[in-house]
């Protein structure tokens, strides 16, 4: 049992791994943001989109930040119940935290 449990854990592991590969792949920019963070330190990671999406609607950059809210509503949407709740934490309710007054009427 305690074995299965570990293999499920690596499993999960390397799922979210494979995701944030993706996610800096599509987005190469915030590959110099998530490495100031632990390797494995996910949650930090998200919120480093969060803040370049924000970002990018306090530079006016409103074509990037769409991409961004795409890019992450498409993961939401076939996402499982544990990935959809991690997006909204570590990703939605951090979005606009450092926002401009203009960036937000405009997001």
């Amino acid at each position: 049992m305690r074995l299965q449990g570990i293999v499920c854990l690596l499993l999960t592991l390397v799922h979210i791994d494979e995701k944030f590969n993706c996610l800096k792949k599509r987005f190469p920019n915030v590959t110099a943001l998530m490495a100031k963070h632990e390797p494995t330190a996910y949650t930090f990671q998200m919120e480093e989109f969060a803040n370049l999406t924000t970002c990018a609607f306090n530079n006016g950059d409103i074509e990037e930040a769409r991409e961004h809210l795409l890019f992450m509503s498409e993961k939401f949407n076939t996402a499982n119940r544990v990935e959809r709740e991690y997006i909204d934490t570590y990703y939605v309710e951090h979005l606009f935290w450092q926002a401009t007054d203009s960036a937000i009427r405009t997001g």
